[in-house]
C-alpha cells in the first residue's frame, strides 16, 4: 500500500470512529464500561496508525533522496564512463560484453549497441584467440586483478597490440557477477620501442664509423709524417739529379702529403660535427679582414693569381662575435668549390652583410651549377654531383659547412642552375656574451 492509499485508510477509520462514539449512547444491550474499553483501544490503535503514518512518510522521503542521490551518481559514473579516454567495457564472467564506451567503440571500430551480448573474443585477431580463451577460464577460477597484452582485431581495421588491465565485479554476496576491461593501444609504445631500437642501431654505426675514422687517422698520420721527413732529408742531401728535375718530384709528394692530410683532417672535423662536439669559442673580429686573408690563402693554394674574387665588405663588419675556427672552414670551403668548379673566364663574388643580431655571407659563382636531382643532397657526407668530372674531392666540404654553420645557431641555403652557377648564403648569430 503506497503513502497515499495509506492515509485515506487513516481518515475512513478516523470518520468511522467518531461516528461510534456518537452511537454509543445510543447502545443499550451493552454495558457503558465494555464500550468505553473498546472505544479507548481504538483510540490507542488510530494514534499508533498516526505515527507509523508519520514514520512511513519520512522513510519515503529518505528513501526518494536516496534515490535522487543514486541516479546523480549513475549519471556521473556513466559520463566518467562515456568520456574516459581510454576503451573500458564490461562483459559478464563468460565474456560477453554489457556495456562499451566511445573510446572502446572506436578502438574496436563497432557501435556500442552492435558490440552488446558479444563475446570479446570476436575482437581478438584469430592467432591469439585460444591463448586468450585459457587466460579467460583461468580468470573465472581467480578473479584477481590481471594486465594482459593481446593483439585485437577490430572490425574491419588492421590489428593493434594492446594492454588490457582486468578487475572482477562482485555482488554483496562477494561473488563474482562479471569483469571490468581497460583496454590501452599500445601501437605508439610499440613505435616508440621501434625509434629506440632504430636509434640504438644508428648510435653504434656511427661510433664504430668514429672508431675507423680515428684509427685510420692516427694509421696515416705516421707513414705520412715519415713521407715528409724522408722528402725534407733527400731533397737536402740528394746530389747526382739536377735540382731543375728532382724540384718537380718533391713538389708532388710535398702536395700529394698536403692532400691526404687535409682530407684526414676533414673527416675527424666531420666526425666531431656528426657528434656534436665541435668546440665554439666565440670571439670579436673583423670580419672584413678575416674573409679578405682568406680570399688570398684560397687564391694562392689555388695557384690562381690569374684571377679575383669580387668581394664586397660591409661597414657594419668591422667587430662581430663569431667563432673564428669554424668561420674559417665556412668561408675556405665555399670559397674551394667557387674556384674549382668555375671557368676562369667567368665571375665569383662574395659579398657581406652584417646587422646587432646577424651575419649573411654570400658566395655567388657562374660556374658549372649542380643538377637538380643533386641539390637536395649536396650537404651529405661523401656526395658528389653528377658533373664534377674530373675535379678532385672528398665531398665532404659542404657537409662540414653546415656543421659549422650549425654550431653558429646558423642556417645555410643553396640555390643552382645547370651552367649558370651556384649561390650559397650562409646566415650566422651574432654570440652575445
Amino acid at each position: 500500500m503506497d503513502f497515499h492509499n495509506f492515509t485515506e485508510e487513516l481518515e475512513s477509520a478516523q470518520n468511522r470512529l467518531e461516528t461510534l462514539q456518537k452511537s454509543v449512547v445510543v447502545i443499550n444491550n451493552q454495558p457503558p464500561e465494555v464500550i468505553a474499553t473498546v472505544v479507548s483501544e481504538l483510540s490507542v490503535a488510530l494514534e499508533e496508525l498516526h505515527v507509523a503514518a508519520e514514520e512511513m512518510h519520512q522513510q519515503n522521503q529518505e528513501l526518494a533522496i536516496a534515490r535522487e542521490q543514486v541516479e546523480v551518481e549513475r549519471s556521473r559514473y556513466w559520463e566518467l564512463f562515456e568520456q574516459a579516454p581510454d576503451g573500458y567495457l564490461v562483459t559478464d564472467t563468460r565474456g560477453k560484453i554489457q556495456e562499451a564506451n566511445r573510446a572502446a567503440a572506436g578502438l574496436l571500430n563497432a557501435d556500442p549497441r552492435f558490440m552488446r551480448g558479444k563475446p570479446l573474443t570476436v575482437f581478438v585477431a584469430q592467432s591469439h584467440r585460444q591463448i586468450f580463451r585459457r587466460q579467460l577460464h583461468a580468470l573465472q577460477e581467480n578473479p584477481a586483478v590481471r594486465d594482459w597484452e593481446v593483439w585485437l582485431q577490430p572490425h574491419n581495421k588492421q590489428g593493434f597490440l594492446s594492454s588490457i588491465s582486468i578487475s572482477a565485479m562482485l555482488d554483496s554476496q562477494r561473488e563474482l557477477t562479471g569483469f571490468r576491461w581497460s583496454i590501452r593501444d599500445l601501437t605508439d609504445r610499440q613505435k616508440l620501442e621501434d625509434f629506440r631500437i632504430q636509434l640504438e642501431t644508428q648510435t653504434k654505426v656511427s661510433q664504430f664509423k668514429s672508431r675507423i675514422i680515428c684509427t685510420l687517422s692516427h694509421e696515416f698520420r705516421t707513414p705520412l709524417n715519415l713521407i715528409y721527413l724522408s722528402c725534407q732529408m733527400l731533397e737536402r742531401y740528394y746530389e747526382g739529379i739536377a735540382r731543375d728535375k728532382t724540384t718537380p718530384l718533391f713538389d708532388k709528394i710535398r702536395l700529394g702529403i698536403r692532400n691526404m692530410t687535409s682530407l684526414l683532417e676533414d673527416a675527424l672535423l666531420f666526425d666531431k660535427g656528426e657528434r656534436q662536439q665541435l668546440e665554439f669559442k666565440p670571439a670579436q673580429l673583423d670580419l672584413n679582414e678575416f674573409c679578405a686573408h682568406v680570399i688570398r690563402e684560397q687564391l694562392f693554394l689555388h695557384s690562381r693569381s690569374d684571377r679575383a674574387i669580387d668581394f664586397v665588405p660591409c661597414n657594419e663588419c668591422q667587430s662581430v662575435c663569431l667563432d673564428a675556427k669554424l668561420l674559417k672552414h665556412i668561408v675556405e670551403n665555399l670559397l674551394c668549390n667557387a674556384l674549382k668548379y668555375t671557368p676562369s673566364e667567368r665571375f665569383i663574388y662574395f659579398t657581406l652583410n652584417c646587422n646587432k643580431n646577424n651575419v649573411m655571407l654570400t658566395v655567388k659563382d657562374e660556374g658549372r651549377g649542380i643538377p637538380e636531382d643533386d641539390l637536395p643532397h649536396v650537404f651529405e657526407p661523401f656526395h658528389r654531383a653528377a658533373n664534377v668530372g674530373g675535379i678532385g674531392g672528398s665531398g665532404l666540404g659542404l657537409a662540414i659547412v653546415q656543421k659549422c654553420v650549425e654550431a653558429h645557431g646558423g642556417t645555410i641555403e643553396v640555390e643552382s642552375h645547370l651552367n649558370e652557377g651556384s649561390t650559397f648564403t650562409v646566415t650566422l648569430s651574432i654570440a652575445r656574451f
